[in-house]
């Protein structure tokens, strides 16, 4: 009993440090951050060795702003390693393996953090929007959400649809999602845009009442949000997270970038060198877990850019908030150059209001066509508007064709691929990713 009411103490102070005093949040942060390091030097052995090379003792990393002596880790850092080599095994397991989908490369295999696994952390990660909105915290544990993903565990309130069952069979998921009376759907923007567009072809085709939808694992375009929104009658609530350490951020009411999760991470924003760059500069999103003491990932390039800003939102929170830019492990390769997605998506942003999705394809070194979903406010100047600012980015070596598309193929795992090498190139198909 002693030991219950403990644990629901410890997990309300977790809970309510989002909302308290920026000071009150970095203290936290400090002190679960020594305490993470400490704990990595004692008990795996690749931080051992990293620290010591460095000359550096964990003690003497006491503050946010130390830590930009710390080394920068990646993917790289475990490739071709053994695992006794990064995880801590001077204890049981109590968590367990998990394979990303590989969209950005290549799978990584890696051990999640125990809280990863447990429901309440997990749906407070990313389901805190409702608290935001006066809902009881503890409605986090009994409001009916349907996960539409490619694994989970359906429980009384929790109903988990596979992305295969739903692509295959999208008539039967939606009854099951009518008939498990769903408020909020939790699903990818290319899920969402299929069963929205599904719907208003289709009125008479069962649906949820549902109250909010929240996006993740891809970008959310703002045609899809308001399309979505329009079609299934509620609001949409972005997330950002990574696979290997969990949700990063999550949008408020006023949907104007990610809140950090700062009882769980920290981040950091970096230039290419990984020197700290100013407040409100795009540059590098570098992650601290503060959860994962079996494998911890300590100052993590996500692959990801970004900006943040401390300044207070208009909803009243005071946790910094983190706008994405997106992921630079994505690229085409041309006999001149690699033209990464980032440049695709600024060649493309000014057509976000008018289409829905979008695919860039090479089909060989001369030839790139773009595939576009339109949105409703699509235009016949649009298409040759794409071709123009397109050209201007790969060049006049490289012809560039417009498709008007129904349907973009999904990945298996359900996401959109934005960037595929459709070419004979070794090495093709490098794609997007996200969590």
């Amino acid at each position: 009993m002693i030991r219950r009411i403990t644990e629901r103490f410890a997990f309300a102070r977790f809970c309510v440090l989002h909302r308290r005093s920026p000071s009150a949040q970095k203290r936290w942060q400090e002190k679960h951050m020594r305490k993470l390091l400490r704990h990595a030097y004692l008990h795996v052995p690749l931080w051992r060795t990293f620290l010591r090379e460095k000359g550096i003792e964990p003690d003497s990393i006491r503050s946010l702003a130390d830590m930009s002596r710390l080394p920068v880790t990646s993917k790289r850092t475990f490739e071709g390693k053994m695992p006794e080599e990064y995880i801590d095994s001077s204890q049981a397991v109590h968590s367990f393996w998990y394979v990303t989908s590989g969209t950005a490369g290549t799978p990584f295999r890696f051990l999640m953090s125990e809280e990863a696994v447990i429901d309440k952390y997990i749906d407070f990660a990313s389901f805190r929007f409702l608290w935001w909105r006066g809902e009881p915290l503890s409605s986090l544990a009994t409001v009916r959400i349907v996960r539409i993903k490619i694994r989970g565990l359906s429980s009384e309130s929790h109903l988990f649809v596979p992305v295969g069952e739903f692509l295959s069979n999208p008539r039967q998921a939606l009854a099951r999602m009518a008939a498990f009376k769903a408020e909020v759907l939790s699903a990818y923007p290319s899920i969402l845009l299929e069963m929205s567009r599904l719907v208003s072809k289709n009125p008479a085709l069962p649906r949820p009442e549902l109250r909010f939808v929240l996006s993740f694992g891809e970008m959310l375009f703002p045609s899809v949000r308001r399309f979505v929104e329009d079609t299934l009658g509620c609001e949409i609530y972005d997330r950002y997270g990574l696979e290997e350490i969990g949700v990063v951020g999550v949008e408020c009411a006023r949907h104007d970038g990610f809140h950090v999760n700062t009882e769980s991470v920290i981040i950091e924003i970096t230039d290419d060198s990984y020197a700290e760059a100013s407040p409100g500069v795009e540059g590098k999103i570098i992650a601290t877990d503060l959860l994962n003491y079996g494998m911890p990932f300590i100052r993590y390039d996500t692959g990801d850019r970004g900006r943040i800003s401390y300044e207070p939102c208009a909803c009243g929170l005071r946790s910094p908030r983190l706008w994405i830019k997106g992921r630079y492990s994505a690229y085409l390769t041309f006999p001149a150059r690699r033209i990464h997605h980032l440049e695709f998506d600024g060649a493309m942003d000014g057509f976000m209001n008018y289409i829905f999705q979008y695919q860039i394809a090479k089909k060989s070194d001369g030839e790139i066509v773009a595939r576009i979903i339109p949105g409703p406010a699509f235009y016949a100047g649009v298409e040759e508007r794409v071709k123009e600012s397109l050209g201007k980015l790969v060049g006049k070596d490289v012809r560039v064709g417009v498709e008007i598309v129904e349907n973009i193929p999904l990945a298996p795992r359900g996401k959109s691929r934005i960037v595929i090498d459709e070419s004979t190139r070794p090495g093709a198909g490098q794609v997007r990713g996200g969590a």
